[in-house]
């Protein structure tokens, strides 16, 4: 149940992608865990997209998101750098290693695509007593 409350919370909410998305390294282990002891994932199915933001270290964060889930480098996307202008000055420095957004791969096993997607969304809609809304 845990996991799901994460995945309610901090989930991907489509019918087509499973993708999780948080900057706090213990959620984003507990997440895994989830996806790999009750969904039955192995690592090879995930991949990591790492956005960050200028004052970060590229090379630092990748090796600490990467240390972080036991998922490898070459499971890693490219790594997007938010340049807005107008961001806020006192937000420098609060997420030195960025926001992790793990994404699920079905890697040819029917299961894990839309499948799981759809299964996660089913599973949100009876916790939070929603399943007759998307009728």
């Amino acid at each position: 149940m845990l996991g799901l409350g994460l995945y309610i919370g901090e989930g991907m909410k489509s019918t087509q992608i499973t993708r999780f998305v948080n900057s706090n390294p213990a959620i984003v282990k507990i997440i895994i865990r989830w996806f790999v002891d009750v969904i039955g994932l192995r690592r090879e199915n995930f991949t990591i997209r790492i956005h960050l933001y200028p004052d970060s270290n590229v090379r630092k964060s990748l090796q600490f998101w990467s240390e972080t889930t036991n998922i490898p480098l070459s499971q890693f996307q490219k790594t997007q750098i938010d340049r807005r202008v107008n961001k806020k000055a006192f937000k420098a420095g609060k997420l030195p290693h960025g926001t992790a957004h793990l994404t699920i791969r079905a890697l040819a096993e029917k299961r894990f695509g839309v499948f799981l997607a759809r299964r996660i969304l089913g599973w949100s809609d009876v916790v939070l007593g929603t399943n007759d809304l998307r009728a």
